[in-house]
């Protein structure tokens, strides 16, 4: 007896159309895709994947990478400790969220990483990475959706600490 296999289409919830930059020590969240409400079911995939450039001022700068749900940060990788790029590396990153439960009471179970590999020797420079223990509650009903998205902030401001996304898609399937 033959299977039906059955392969739900991908959504793209939104593309970043331009650059976004952080340089504070505030959280500057990154384009985000917006779910209708009651928009998704348990197994569904959220997929937040991009690549941008970053410089530093010197060493022993940090930054960080958060997961937001609506606003909120859920998941973090961290202080992530930075060498001293005076010229642009590049770094990219990826967030996969697994629905675990749908409704008011909904749930997404986070894992994550954001790495940069230095262009001219190929070597890792940093990596942060997140896995969620536990999925986070999320109200999949609310009337305006749910946003998810993720965020950058450094450890301290400086005019010469960048961080710009120049790509970005937010995706379910």
């Amino acid at each position: 007896m033959a299977t039906t296999q059955i392969i739900k289409p991908v959504t793209v919830l939104s593309k970043l159309t331009t650059s976004e930059t952080c340089t504070t020590v505030a959280e500057t969240a990154i384009g985000s895709g917006t779910l209708v409400p009651n928009g998704v079911n348990v197994g569904d995939y959220i997929t937040i994947s991009g690549r941008g450039y970053f410089r530093t001022n010197g060493g022993s700068q940090t930054v960080e990478m958060t997961v937001l749900i609506d606003g909120t940060s859920v998941a973090t990788t961290g202080a992530v400790t930075l060498q001293n790029i005076s010229t642009a590396e590049t770094f990219e990153y990826e967030v996969i969220a697994r629905v675990t439960a749908v409704g008011a009471s909904g749930g997404l179970l986070v894992s994550a990483k954001v790495v940069s590999v230095k262009e001219t020797s190929g070597t890792v420079d940093w990596t942060g990475e997140i896995t969620d223990s536990a999925a986070d509650t999320v109200d999949f009903t609310s009337t305006n959706g749910v946003t998810v998205g993720v965020g950058f902030l450094w450890g301290a401001a400086h005019a010469s600490n960048t961080l710009t996304v120049t790509h970005q898609m937010v995706t379910i399937c």
